[in-house]
């Protein structure tokens, strides 16, 4: 009988203890990327369009990024989870 492994990952959690940013089911993104996208627009280097041309990513995602409408909770604490 073989023994199936449990992987255990580690997922960011708001305040009320919810899944948040690229550990949420519904993330597209990486965190990585969404902050390099806020970082950009917030030098004033590039607008949204000109981010999400090439970036390849809708204009209203990069816009709700750089807004605070999406992807602009802070995380609290993590938590181990089995995947």
């Amino acid at each position: 009988m073989s023994k199936q492994r449990v992987r255990l990952v580690f997922v960011s959690i708001n305040e009320e203890g919810r899944r948040i940013g690229e550990s949420h089911h519904n993330a597209k993104y990486p965190d990585t990327l969404v902050q390099m996208v806020q970082y950009l627009y917030d030098s004033e280097m590039y607008g949204y369009k000109t981010l999400a041309k090439h970036l390849g990513i809708n204009v209203s995602t990069v816009r709700s990024w750089c807004c605070g409408a999406s992807r602009c909770q802070t995380a609290i604490r993590t938590k181990r989870v089995r995947e």
